[in-house]
């Protein structure tokens, strides 16, 4: 091998070894992000339950049908 060609693969590698740890780094970022997303949506689902269920609770418990 000549020299030219050891510093071409040692670059190459280099490289490589660099996009590695890039798309490592992406991967992370895009994980932690999706887990932001679901916790946001879940307590937007859980915000928007409870507001439901008070708007249709009215007298819920405040009298008793006694009628069958």
């Amino acid at each position: 091998m000549d020299i030219n060609a050891i510093a071409s693969m040692s670059t190459a590698m280099a490289t490589a070894r660099v996009q590695n740890e890039v798309g490592v780094r992406v991967l992370k970022m895009a994980q932690d992000m999706q887990g932001q997303v679901a916790t946001s949506l879940l307590s937007s689902a859980v915000e928007t339950a409870n507001e439901i269920a008070k708007m249709n609770s009215g007298d819920v418990g405040s009298r008793i049908d006694v009628t069958a």
